[in-house]
């Protein structure tokens, strides 16, 4: 089906802006992607039909197949099938194991890339004030993207080639969405209380695991600044070799993030997606290394402190302060305070409160979000 759509000279000189840079490789591309974001926020309730891993897994295959160098097989990486008896849990449920060896490893570092050397949000050249892209909307995705960068480089070295890794992480990704999912739906869990956001999977594994691969994991774009959440969180670094691939390794940060124990992935445990000692990890890293995004949970908890606490007035707020920097539409700042707030709620930082009706939702500032401000 074709459509037209009129759209103003200066809408459109930014859109070629982007295509100039390298961040699209046409308006067709830049059209593809907006649309795909926005079904995207308006399916994230969980309205959606969601397909399991073992009847899609014959009909999808985005992962060619790939030279020996990586093979998760010899890795501690393995999907299958475990009963439990009757005292809690489903009775069947699938399970990927993304545990560490015994064994403590030692890997290389790669170094931390500066903040001009990212593909800074908003057109924003203020480190402060660049806060990450509102589709990268939870921080699970991520740690199971590091946990599984991690490893990958058991015994192959400080790097690896990006693709390569991309694709088995959307694979493993895929099914632990799946995983985590399946638990939800049988839970009848709301929107607020599910952990599995962000995560591939649904009846469209090619382009799940497609915006999994560009909003959570990382990639280069073509004017050479990095992408992609473990990029702008300064997780991992990137850069060519001799023969004109792209590798990828893991920051000091990033490796010690990985190793860090994760509630679904090392216990079990699918209704809490971060540990404690993830959370701080979390924090002190970014007040650290990520001061826009630590800048923009601050922003928020003092908003809702200060009585700002539902969404409409939240938007209004960010408009006031943010909008002329980043010459934000009305769209673009409502999923900007889409994704800071579902992030801060996975942080435990702030509650959704939702009223008697449950239309309207207002935020509140937990005891942890109070301690942050203070």
């Amino acid at each position: 089906m074709r459509f037209v759509v009129d759209v103003s000279e200066a809408r459109a000189n930014t859109i070629s802006q982007l295509i100039n840079g390298g961040r699209y490789k046409s308006v067709g591309q830049f059209i593809e992607t907006a649309i795909e974001n926005q079904l995207y926020l308006e399916t994230s309730d969980g309205h959606r039909i969601v397909s399991t891993l073992r009847e899609n897994s014959h009909k999808f295959s985005d992962s060619p197949a790939r030279p020996p160098s990586l093979s998760f097989q010899e890795k501690p990486l393995t999907i299958r099938k475990e009963s439990h008896d009757a005292t809690g849990y489903p009775e069947t449920i699938t399970t990927v194991n993304l545990k560490l060896p015994d064994r403590k490893l030692s890997l290389r570092s790669v170094p931390t890339p500066r903040f001009d050397e990212l593909a800074a949000s908003l057109a924003s050249v203020d480190e402060n004030k660049t806060w990450l892209w509102g589709q990268i909307n939870k921080i699970l995705p991520v740690k199971v993207g590091l946990r599984i960068l991690y490893l990958s480089l058991i015994d192959l070295g400080e790097s690896i080639e990006l693709n390569q890794f991309k694709d088995k992480a959307a694979d493993v990704a895929f099914a632990v969405g799946e995983m985590i999912r399946e638990h939800e739906d049988k839970r009848g869990k709301k929107r607020d209380e599910r952990i599995s956001a962000g995560l591939p999977g649904g009846d469209e594994p090619f382009k799940s695991k497609s915006r999994y691969k560009n909003h959570f994991l990382a990639y280069m774009r073509k004017d050479g600044k990095l992408d992609g959440a473990m990029s702008l969180l300064k997780f991992v670094n990137m850069q060519e070799d001799g023969r004109g691939r792209l590798l990828i390794g893991l920051t000091e940060a990033g490796s010690d993030l990985a190793r860090l124990e994760n509630p679904p992935i090392d216990a079990k445990d699918l209704d809490n997606s971060l540990g404690a000692k993830e959370v701080d990890f979390y924090l002190r890293h970014i007040q650290k290394n990520v001061p826009g995004e630590f800048q923009a949970i601050l922003w928020l908890l003092k908003t809702i402190s200060d009585g700002t606490a539902v969404r409409v007035e939240i938007n209004a707020k960010l408009k006031e302060d943010m909008g002329k920097i980043w010459r934000a539409s009305d769209a673009v700042i409502d999923t900007q305070r889409a994704g800071l707030t579902s992030r801060a709620s996975e942080l435990g930082l702030i509650r959704a409160i939702r009223s008697d009706v449950g239309i309207t939702v207002h935020y509140e500032v937990t005891t942890e979000g109070k301690s942050l401000i203070s």
